[in-house]
């Protein structure tokens, strides 16, 4: 779930839509829904896909989301 939430936030601080994220990673919009809703874990290379996306490393990722603990 906290996963999900940061990198939702980190979208919506960009203004990217769902729409977007798909497109830019090659990631389907269902999957990245539900990713950000916590209802699905994503692989590490999904994961990598949305950091760079994000323009965030992988290490931030996790990192903020140990900081919401």
């Amino acid at each position: 779930d906290r996963l999900g939430a940061a990198i939702r936030e980190r979208r919506k601080a960009l203004n990217r839509t769902l729409q977007q994220m798909s497109a830019s990673t090659g990631v389907s919009l269902g999957y990245l829904s539900q990713i950000e809703l916590g209802k699905n874990s994503a692989s590490i290379e999904t994961l990598y896909k949305i950091c760079l996306a994000l323009g965030i490393k992988m290490a931030d990722l996790f990192s903020a989301v140990q900081k919401s603990n």
